[in-house]
């Protein structure tokens, strides 16, 4: 599978048979070009947006704006609240995926609890309104996730504030993070016994 970023909290994660996408309107309201919309999975974090998205993908397009727990298209989803918008796991191709949005929230034990094992964990970390670098790495000791890929800080052409990502490999004591057009990812690789705790920085693919 590959993963893919649009800048924000948007994402999307793509094999032979599937695309999922992830808050593909948190980049066009941010003055980014986005993705287009055709997908067969569609998740977003706030369910105030799921009027505005409807009009605009295919019957064929399973969406998601809500908690709950839903098996669509073998792919198993759990939505949690928290507070006004909802994170989210994805089992696929017998890999957990961990998704926290544009939040400033801290998770509490309950709501991790919930979550249960996570190896993959996209996580905000720009500040003004998400996760600043601190509250990002205190989310990170919690969940021990075995990959970080960070989202919502500064790019350019973003019209909105956000912190530098440096700010955020430095409270990780990582200096040197090489940014990938993409991730591509098999869960033989991840499960090896020699597999370190790695933080991947994807570059947006709207620039």
């Amino acid at each position: 599978m590959q993963i893919f970023w649009y800048g924000e909290s948007c994402f999307k994660i793509q094999n032979k048979e599937r695309t999922i996408l992830i808050d593909p309107l948190s980049s066009k309201k941010a003055g980014l070009r986005g993705p287009n919309l055709k997908a067969d999975l569609l998740f977003l974090t706030s369910e105030e947006e799921e009027k505005e998205i409807k009009g605009k993908i295919s019957e064929e397009c399973f969406l998601i704006s809500g908690p709950g727990e839903y098996e669509v298209k073998g792919v198993f989803v759990q939505g949690v609240s928290l507070g006004e918008k909802v994170i989210y796991r994805l089992l696929f191709e017998e890999i957990n995926f961990g998704f926290l949005d544009q939040t400033e929230k801290m998770l509490d034990d309950e709501e991790i609890e919930k979550l249960g094992l996570i190896e993959v964990l996209f996580l905000p970390v720009g500040g003004q309104g998400v996760l600043e670098a601190e509250k990002a790495e205190k989310v990170l000791n919690l969940i021990e996730p075995k990959i970080i890929i960070p989202h919502s800080f500064k790019i350019e052409g973003l019209k909105i504030s956000r912190d530098p990502l440096e700010k955020f490999l430095k409270k990780l004591d990582k200096k040197e993070v090489e940014p990938q057009d993409k991730l591509s990812l098999n869960k033989n690789d991840l499960r090896k016994d020699s597999f370190k705790e790695e933080v991947v920085i994807l570059k947006p693919k709207t620039l």
